[in-house]
C-alpha cells in the first residue's frame, strides 16, 4: 500500500509543499539523507528511497515548479493524477477499517487531511481539462469493498459530524477543498456543510473562524446558489452583529466582501454597526480601501455619515489616477447615492468634472462592463457628458460591443436615448444588428429551456 504524507513549511520568504511517498511493506528505519541538487532530495530508509519533488511559491505569489521528476510523472498534472488514483484506493480501504485504527485512520482529522491534500492537488493541476479528468477518475475509482471514494468520504464525514467531533477549523478545510474539487452531489454536500456550521453554535466560535466560514460559504454558495436553506446562512450573519464593533478594518473588508456575494440581504442594524466601526477605525483610507468604501456605499442599505463620506471623497480625488478601474468608474454612482442621504440633490460640479476627466483618460483600457456602467451612471443622473468624453468612449465601446450581452446592449441603447446622444451611423448600425441577433438568440434559448 502506498501512503502519502503532505508537510507544509511556512516562512517569510516562501512556502514549500513536499510530497513524500514510500512502500510501508519495507518497514526500514530512516538511515540518512542525500541531496541531489536542482531541488531534489533523497532520503534513505534502508534499501528504500524517498524522493521529494519540491514546489516553491515566491513572494510575488506565483507558483513555480522548482523541480519535477519527469521520469516518474512527466508533469505536475501527471503527479496529481497518480496521487489521486493511489488515494482513492488507500482511503477506500481506510474508511472501511475499524474505528480507531491508526494506519490511515477514519476520524475527522484524517478526512480533513484527505480533503486538504485533494484541494491542493486540484489547484496544482493547472490545465482545466487535466483537472477534470483527474477528478472524474477519482469519482469512478471504487474501493475493494464497493462504493466510490466520494461515497465513502461523505458517509464517514456524516458520521463524524453527527457525533459532534467536527470543529470550525475542520469545516473551513473541508469547505475550501470542496470548492477546489467540485465533488459529485455538490448541493447535498454544501447543505450538509452549512448544517454542520449552524450546529457548531456559531456565537461561541472565534470571530476569525466565523469570517473564514462566511468566506467559504461565499466562494461557491453565492454563485451557484447551492444552499437550499438560506435561513441557515442568516443565522451565521446574525452572529456578526455584536462582534463588528470590535473588528479591525481588514476584518470588516473580509466580512463585507463575503456578505456581498451571499444570496441574503444585509439588515440595517448590521449595516449601521459596520459604518460606525469604519468611521472610528478608518482615518486615512489607502487606495485599496477607497475602492472598498466605494463598493460599500453602493451596497449597504444605510448610507455613511458626513465624516466618513468626506474622508472617502478627499482620498478618492487625491488619488484618482491611481485607484482601481472599478473604484473610478463607480465613484460617481457612489457619490450620487450618498449625496441623497445628505439631501444635496445633485453631484457637485467639482466632483463631476474630475470624474469626467478621469474616465476620458481611462476609457480606452476599460472593459465592456465598466464602459457600460460609466454611461449608465450618467444616464441615471440625467447628466450629458462632454464631447471629449464621448470621443474616447465611442471608439473604445465599438471594439468591445460584439462581446456584450443583451442586457448590456439594451442598457447602452436606453442611455443614448435618455442623454439625447446621437451616435455615428456605423456605431448605430452595429448596435442595432447586435441587439437584433442577441434578442433572437435569447428567444431560442428560452424555447429550448
Amino acid at each position: 500500500m502506498w501512503i502519502i504524507h503532505m508537510r507544509r513549511f511556512c516562512s517569510a520568504s516562501r512556502v514549500s509543499l513536499r510530497y513524500q511517498y514510500w512502500d510501508v511493506s519495507v518497514g526500514s528505519k530512516f538511515s540518512g539523507r542525500r541531496s541531489h541538487g536542482d531541488g531534489l532530495e533523497e532520503r534513505v530508509f534502508g534499501r528504500a528511497r524517498v524522493v521529494e519533488p519540491v514546489l516553491m511559491r515566491n513572494r510575488a505569489g506565483g507558483d513555480m515548479v522548482k523541480w519535477m521528476d519527469t521520469e516518474l510523472y512527466g508533469s505536475m498534472d501527471g503527479f496529481a493524477q497518480w496521487w489521486a488514483r493511489g488515494m482513492a484506493t488507500t482511503t477506500g480501504t481506510a474508511l472501511r477499517a475499524q474505528r480507531g485504527r491508526k494506519l490511515g485512520g477514519v476520524g475527522i482529522s484524517h478526512l480533513c487531511k484527505t480533503a486538504k491534500v485533494l484541494g491542493v492537488v486540484a489547484k496544482f493541476a493547472k490545465s482545466t481539462k487535466r483537472k477534470s479528468e483527474m477528478m472524474h477518475k477519482l469519482r469512478e475509482e471504487c474501493s475493494p469493498g464497493g462504493g466510490t471514494f466520494w461515497e465513502r468520504w461523505q458517509e464517514q464525514w456524516q458520521r463524524e459530524e453527527e457525533s459532534g467531533r467536527v470543529k470550525a477549523q475542520d469545516l473551513i478545510v473541508i469547505g475550501n477543498a470542496m470548492y477546489e474539487m467540485r465533488p459529485p452531489r455538490e448541493r447535498e454536500l454544501w447543505d450538509q456543510w452549512i448544517r454542520a456550521v449552524v450546529r457548531l453554535e456559531v456565537s461561541h466560535v472565534h470571530v476569525d473562524y466565523r469570517l473564514k466560514l462566511l468566506e467559504v460559504a461565499a466562494l461557491k454558495g453565492a454563485s451557484a446558489k447551492l444552499f437550499s436553506d438560506e435561513t441557515l446562512l442568516e443565522k451565521i450573519v446574525a452572529s456578526m452583529h455584536e462582534v463588528v464593533k470590535g473588528m479591525r478594518v481588514n476584518q470588516i473588508e473580509r466580512l463585507c466582501s463575503a456578505l456581498f456575494r451571499l444570496p441574503i440581504p444585509i439588515d440595517e442594524d448590521l449595516s449601521t454597526n459596520i459604518l460606525v466601526q469604519l468611521e472610528r477605525e478608518l482615518m486615512y483610507p489607502s487606495r485599496k480601501q477607497v475602492g472598498f468604501l466605494t463598493n460599500l456605499f453602493l451596497h449597504l442599505p444605510n448610507l455613511p455619515s458626513e465624516g466618513l463620506l468626506r474622508r472617502w471623497e478627499d482620498h478618492l480625488l487625491g488619488n484618482l489616477p491611481h485607484v482601481s478601474d472599478y473604484a473610478a468608474t463607480f465613484a460617481l454612482k457612489a457619490k450620487a447615492r450618498s449625496q441623497q442621504c445628505q439631501e444635496c440633490g445633485e453631484v457637485p460640479d467639482y466632483f463631476l468634472t474630475r470624474w469626467t476627466q478621469e474616465m476620458t483618460a481611462r476609457s480606452p483600457r476599460l472593459t465592456g462592463h465598466l464602459l457600460v456602467s460609466s454611461l449608465k451612471s450618467l444616464a441615471d443622473l440625467r447628466i450629458r457628458p462632454p464631447q471629449l468624453f464621448l470621443s474616447t468612449w465611442g471608439p473604445a465601446m465599438t471594439i468591445v460591443l460584439p462581446s456584450l450581452n443583451l442586457k448590456q446592449l439594451q442598457c447602452i441603447s436606453h442611455a443614448l436615448v435618455t442623454l439625447k446622444i446621437t451616435p455615428t451611423p456605423t456605431f448605430e448600425h452595429q448596435l442595432q444588428t447586435l441587439l437584433t441577433r442577441a434578442t433572437a438568440d435569447n428567444r431560442v434559448e428560452a424555447l429550448v429551456k
